[in-house]
């Protein structure tokens, strides 16, 4: 069986498979319900929008939940919908998981045209199989399509195609803004590849900012126009929000042991999160790179450059405690390098585990997929509670957007609320926190008890703390309307 042969069978059963797991699962997780909302809004209104429709629908509240995400995948699906006549969730799943096929597509082409036809093999099982493109191929999240995006770009570049170059960098923009980490890394590349020929560098350079500098434009301009972001103040007013902030934010370190930290779903400083998005294919593997010492003057100027140069940018704008989905563009990169010391293991008997590991990877993956991403029948229970028996246009305390899906009712937490949520919280008067709730407009707390925790020593918006709940069960302003074993909904009086 040849190579080809050998990387569409890889592509066609690892695609099929992560589709069949995509469908069969629900739409629930993080951010991806707000994505396929934004989509939904864009098929509605035939035109991109600033806010979520649910929001808008209400013209006396001042509580609006923004499409701050780029709009390049929504779009797309959007028009997908057009063609197909209505929204649709299948439709949706097809077109999102194409991404993984295109990027295992890419990088085959890349890994061949670097380093042959069996590097590229190699370098698709490694990245095929790992566990964060898998995750995010199935999920909403947009960190595999800016992937694509940048991957293609790097091989238009490497084909001297400066035009088509431009084009995709300029779709990056619009798709996920991290991408740009690249920018210098591709500035140096078309430096690189033109041989000291002043007139052609610039030539090339400035063919290649044409469209990114085009979509730069048109996205600030828009924004500028429609998308002011509105939060409420600590002192509950409508005051304009500053991406400054956050920089001030992380800046601004008070106590250590007890102050109001980000929640995020992994860290780039805890190990365990590393070796569960970057798997321990790849991890072995590199340590075999350098163990070995397979490395060669190509490596460092095709493969470390634009890792190096991503990971600058990485931990400068998001910090070393950041996210590590983030460090998603960056893997097919890693995914090249580590395909060189598979290439170099000869005991056969060696690379039939490797290979067999990252099969029960990709397996194991699929099945957590398959079982996280859906809600389970109590919170529906509690969903289908608040659908039938609360007026439409009532406002509920609750830390998931697939709540606005299930309930079609307006929910706020704090990147809506800023500040007052922490009043809410830890605010030890009962007076101040009822008068807050209230005029916030809050009819409903909705709470999710897996996302409850204990709040003595590190704080964060993920859930609910342990000390409120003790609080929010001997406060005579709310009442119990409903509660099972995972849910319980609380009535404003």
């Amino acid at each position: 069986m040849s190579d080809k042969i050998k990387f569409f069978f890889i592509l066609c059963c690892t695609y099929f498979l992560l589709l069949f797991c995509g469908i069969t699962s629900e739409l629930s997780l993080g951010d991806e319900t707000l994505h396929y909302r934004f989509a939904k809004d864009i098929f509605l209104t035939g035109k991109r929008v600033a806010y979520d429709s649910l929001y808008l629908r209400y013209a006396h509240s001042n509580i609006l939940l923004p499409y701050n995400s780029e709009p390049l995948w929504h779009i797309l699906l959007s028009f997908l919908w057009k063609i197909s006549g209505k929204p649709s969730f299948i439709i949706a799943q097809v077109y999102h998981t194409f991404y993984y096929f295109l990027l295992i597509l890419l990088i085959y082409l890349i890994g061949e045209k670097l380093y042959g036809e069996k590097h590229g093999l190699y370098s698709v099982l490694i990245l095929a199989t790992m566990p964060a493109i898998i995750v995010f191929s199935v999920l909403f999240y947009l960190d595999i399509p800016v992937t694509v995006l940048t991957t293609f770009c790097f091989l238009l570049i490497l084909q001297k195609r400066i035009l088509l170059a431009s084009i995709a960098m300029g779709l990056v923009y619009v798709t996920k803004r991290n991408g740009y980490f690249f920018l210098p890394f591709f500035i140096f590349l078309i430096i690189y590849q033109n041989n000291n020929n002043l007139k052609k560098i610039i030539k090339n350079l400035l063919c290649f900012f044409a469209f990114p500098l085009f979509f730069i434009t048109y996205d600030v301009l828009w924004r500028e126009s429609n998308l002011k972001i509105k939060v409420f103040s600590e002192s509950r007013n409508i005051s304009s929000f500053s991406s400054l902030d956050l920089i001030k934010d992380r800046l601004l370190v008070k106590d250590l042991n007890f102050r109001l930290t980000e929640y995020l779903n992994s860290y780039f400083s805890n190990p365990f999160d590393i070796i569960k998005y970057f798997g321990v294919v790849l991890l072995i593997l590199l340590v075999l790179y350098f163990l070995k010492k397979r490395y060669e003057k190509k490596d460092f100027i095709f493969l470390w450059l634009p890792i190096g140069c991503y990971l600058i940018f990485f931990f400068y704008i998001f910090s070393f405690n950041s996210d590590i989905r983030y460090l998603i563009p960056i893997m097919p990169f890693l995914s090249i390098l580590a395909a060189k010391s598979l290439f170099y293991v000869n005991k056969r008997i060696l690379k039939f585990l490797i290979i067999l590991l990252c099969f029960l990877q990709f397996i194991s993956t699929i099945i957590f997929v398959s079982i996280k991403r859906r809600i389970s029948h109590e919170i529906k229970e509690g969903f289908v509670y608040l659908s039938q028996n609360t007026s439409k246009d009532s406002i509920l305390l609750y830390p998931e957007y697939n709540i606005l899906e299930g309930t079609e009712r307006r929910f706020v937490w704090a990147g809506i609320l800023n500040g007052s949520l922490g009043e809410i919280f830890w605010d030890t008067d009962r007076k101040t926190v009822e008068d807050i709730i209230k005029s916030l407009g809050i009819n409903y707390i909705v709470v999710k008890k897996t996302r409850i925790y204990d709040d003595a020593k590190r704080r964060h918006f993920g859930g609910y703390p342990k000390s409120f709940m003790r609080r929010l069960q001997e406060f005579s302003f709310v009442e119990c309307v409903f509660d099972n074993k995972e849910i319980s909904i609380w009535q404003v009086k």
